[in-house]
């Protein structure tokens, strides 16, 4: 299907959510891609620029 991301690996808490407020999507609604940490393949941060790995990475609403 045209516009997917595909299906997350087994193990993997992955979710969409809106990425103004952080609140889950419904099924087929656009949104950005949420991971939940730690992920063991998750980049954990960009090499020496804390500044960017601030602006992508945010905690979720329970701090995660």
């Amino acid at each position: 299907m045209a516009g997917t991301m595909g299906r997350p690996v087994e193990g993997h808490i992955v979710d969409v959510i809106d990425a103004t407020t952080g609140d889950w999507q419904q099924d087929e609604t656009e949104g950005a891609i949420a991971v939940l940490s730690p992920d063991p393949v998750m980049l954990i941060g960009y090499w020496n620029d804390s500044e960017a790995t601030r602006k992508k990475f945010v905690e979720g609403p329970d701090g995660k």
